[in-house]
């Protein structure tokens, strides 16, 4: 084995054989399999300490199957001084404030064409002091690795101060030496013009496809594009809560108005939220599971291939397998790129935007309902009511992850004439682009098949209706 090996470790998972489901006879992969990390040296000999220490973590942070969740952040955070022990011929427990800090120096010295940024390493230290107090507590006993200076441990920690939101702080020992941290740039919510432009791309990228697959094929990865473009952006779901939803949770998504699905940055096991959609969305999932969803499944039958689609919504159009997360950015990189867009734009643009929209109507609704408090804007305690409610939608763990949204949703509110009707009106406005863009990359696809192509035009004829009434409805609130 080459010693040269980029990554140190191997996702390990629990063989699990699939489950039946005793109500619909079929079968089904568990979610939430077992999972663990094999750690190496650069040789290939296993890294006991290490692997004893991600077992002993396993229940304080968030492990998944399928891609090792944070597990496997923390593992590739160790592999960085596992190969510097590995070059410098030194065990963990001999490092101390010279080869510590010329570990730390070295971090700025990797990382190729994509060099990490400060905080990257900042975090990569601070997982490795957190590996050596876990291994001078439970496998170096009597000796200090890391502590503060009065005990005299091998590497020097000093306490600092962090500040959270509202005036909250924390204090943790620290190595001094880290790098500086760049300053946190939040990602914006996603501009209106790049999520038209993203729209107007799924068009472009059927057009490419009808040359390259069979025009079934083709339908469904249209289709797919579009369903995935209106749920990140209706739900504020993250790439690998989509990968997850299933059809069977959702069967009624159309009478309930809500889809059902899983919270990723939990540690509780199956830990599910239902987040409201309107009428359009959920017509639109029952319609691609009906249609190009059911198509794929027959064809890849016909073609001899058996699907596995395990009740998940999205597929993969190769074989019908559940569609991965990596698989749905990796497809989201592909729309930007035919968008040509002149600015950085990614998924979690999308959550951002739903999240800032859902904290502008709780805050509209808020000062609509006291009159006595429209002169003045909410206080700390109305603003954690407020986030309260949102974060049931959005899976937040904490209140405090979502404070930085207020700002951003009084900035849209500035930013026009903020009355109700009108912000209604542009927000129907906004969600007309993707209804009406996918009805016309619908119409020509389907303009040989008479009775198909009459399904589609009279479901355009219908959305229109629809728009037509809830367009007149408001203008006559404006004129009153």
């Amino acid at each position: 084995m080459s010693i040269h090996r980029r990554q140190l470790f191997d996702i390990v998972r629990a063989p699990s054989g699939p489950m039946r489901d005793n109500t619909s006879s079929m079968f089904s992969v568990p979610l939430d399999s077992p999972a663990t990390l094999a750690i190496h040296w650069p040789d290939g000999s296993p890294c006991v300490a290490v692997e004893m220490y991600l077992l002993d973590i396993t229940d304080s942070v968030t492990v998944r199957a399928i891609d090792g969740g944070t597990l496997r952040v923390v593992a590739s955070a160790l592999s960085h001084l596992i190969r510097f022990c590995w070059d410098n011929n030194i065990e963990f427990w001999e490092l101390d404030d010279s080869s510590f800090h010329q570990f730390v120096n070295s971090l700025s010295d990797q990382g190729g064409s994509q060099i990490r940024n400060r905080n990257t390493n900042c975090r990569i230290i601070d997982y490795c002091i957190a590996f050596l107090t876990w291994l001078q507590e439970n496998i170096s006993i009597g000796r200090l690795i890391v502590g503060p200076r009065a005990q005299g441990p091998q590497i020097v920690l000093v306490e600092q101060t962090s500040r959270w939101a509202r005036g909250q702080s924390s204090h943790r020992l620290k190595y001094p030496f880290r790098p500086q941290p760049d300053p946190v740039d939040r990602k914006r919510p996603m501009p209106r013009h790049v999520r038209n432009r993203l729209w107007d791309a799924v068009g472009a990228r059927y057009d490419r496809d009808e040359h390259i697959y069979p025009d079934w094929k083709s339908k469904f990865f249209m289709a797919r594009r579009q369903l995935a473009l209106t749920l990140f952006e209706a739900t504020g779901c993250r790439p690998s809560e989509l990968s997850l939803i299933c059809v069977g949770e959702n069967a009624d998504c159309v009478l309930e108005k809500v889809l059902v699905m899983q919270t990723m940055k939990r540690r509780r096991p199956n830990s599910k939220r239902s987040v409201p959609i309107d009428f359009g969305t959920a017509i639109r999932v029952i319609n691609f599971v009906a249609d190009e969803r059911a198509s794929l499944l027959v064809e890849l039958a016909r073609s001899g291939i058996e699907p596995l689609p395990n009740d998940r919504l999205f597929l993969s159009g190769t074989d019908g397998s559940p569609l991965s997360a990596p698989s749905l950015e990796r497809e989201f990189q592909r729309l930007t790129v035919s968008a040509e867009l002149e600015q950085n734009a990614c998924i979690s643009m999308f959550r951002h935007r739903f999240i800032t929209n859902m904290v502008k109507m709780h805050i509209q609704d808020f000062m609509s309902k006291r009159p006595d408090r429209s002169s003045s804007r909410p206080s700390d305690a109305d603003y954690r009511l407020i986030l309260e409610r949102v974060r049931s939608f959005t899976g937040h763990a904490r209140v405090e992850s979502l404070f930085h949204y207020i700002d951003w949703a009084w900035e849209e509110m500035t930013s026009f004439d903020h009355t109700d009707t009108a912000i209604k009106l542009l927000q129907l406005i906004e969600s007309t682009y993707g209804a009406i863009s996918s009805l016309i990359h619908s119409t020509p696809r389907t303009s040989a098949n008479r009775k198909q192509a009459e399904l589609i035009v009279n479901g355009a004829r219908s959305e229109l209706l629809r728009l037509q009434r809830d367009y007149v409805d408001l203008l006559n609130n404006i004129r009153h």
